[in-house]
């Protein structure tokens, strides 16, 4: 699980830029693993509360 909220909310502003894992991995030292699974929870989330 990817510790700071801080480095959450990059990877899903990056995701939702369009890089992918790789790049994100590279810029914030996240594994892929780790954002494949967080990302897409976060991003529902995310659009959840915007609904």
């Amino acid at each position: 699980m990817i510790a700071s909220t801080e480095k959450k909310k990059r990877a899903l502003k990056l995701r939702i830029k369009g890089q992918s894992y790789n790049e994100i991995n590279s810029t914030l030292g996240i594994p892929k693993s780790t954002l494949s699974g967080g990302l897409k929870t976060w991003y529902l989330l995310k659009k959840r509360e915007h609904v």
